[in-house]
């Protein structure tokens, strides 16, 4: 009995209005994918969505734990996971990680999800960066499955992301395309990334498929990233044809770090989430 209590309490997440659960999702290549479903306590789920963060980083991002927090409060259950060549805990190393394996991981868990009691559809998606990127593609490709796509400082392309890297950190980068790897240390532990991650962006231009994607779309960046600089996620609103919100916040970088940065975050998903899923229940 008390063990029981003990694994109850161990779902429980510190949101305080929703449970998850963990579980191990296998691809084709018998890769591990870690994945959590988070669901609305004592209320009746309005929607899906699935969450994918970005390059060297996990579901414990704060922009995914952001927006996770925004979509439970509208009564979501959320998916998140740790993609493949990540920091997080499914397989595969760091090193190995590009816009292609983060888009298979995406598939493998939508696909997955399917056969899940939780599973509705359409659903929403939300991306950070490299996740961003993949999330935007899926929405282009799949326009029958998606609601609505939040993406918080997307890659628009391999070229603008190359360009912005190399304007905003000059040495850094020559380094880094150099040497073909640079050293990411990440909770005591050094990550390689390699430049084939931006080489291989390059065969993905989110303005190319812009007018594909026909859901309502948030585009969320920040006055100061200098990784994916606002003019260039402003360039890829500018061609959505669909419903579609852009909001740059205040010194927020590319990670919304500080707890003004992910209020600030909250408050814009939250709004665009509750205002749509209205607006989406009411069709």
């Amino acid at each position: 009995m008390k063990k029981a209590l003990f694994l109850l309490l161990l779902l429980l997440l510190s949101f305080g209005n929703a449970w998850a659960e963990k579980f191990t999702v296998t691809n084709d290549n018998n890769e591990k994918i870690i994945v959590d479903v988070a669901k609305p306590l004592n209320q009746a789920a309005r929607g899906l969505v699935f969450l994918q963060h970005g390059l060297a980083s996990s579901m414990e991002h704060p922009v995914i734990q952001t927006a996770k927090k925004a979509y439970l409060d509208n009564d979501y259950i959320v998916v998140s996971f740790d993609s493949r060549y990540s920091t997080g805990l499914s397989d595969g190393d760091v090193k190995n990680a590009r816009l292609k394996t983060f888009k298979q991981d995406l598939q493998t868990v939508t696909e997955w999800a399917k056969s899940q009691d939780f599973f509705i559809t359409p659903f929403a998606l939300g991306g950070h960066s490299l996740g961003g990127a993949s999330v935007l593609s899926y929405a282009a490709q799949n326009p029958d499955n998606v609601s609505l796509v939040t993406a918080v400082a997307p890659v628009i392309s391999g070229d603008l992301w190359e360009k912005s890297c190399f304007k905003n950190m000059p040495q850094f980068c020559q380094s880094w395309q150099q040497n073909g790897f640079y050293e990411y240390s990440f909770q005591g532990k050094m990550f390689l990334i390699a430049y084939d991650v931006i080489n291989e962006a390059k065969n993905f231009n989110a303005l190319d498929i812009a007018d594909l994607l026909s859901s309502p779309v948030l585009l969320v960046s920040a006055d100061d990233d200098n990784i994916i600089p606002r003019q260039d996620v402003e360039s890829l609103y500018k061609k959505v044809k669909a419903q579609k919100q852009f909001y740059v916040t205040k010194q927020s970088g590319h990670n919304f770090m500080t707890s003004q940065n992910q209020q600030d975050l909250y408050n814009i998903l939250y709004n665009f989430i509750k205002d749509n899923t209205k607006s989406l229940s009411n069709m």
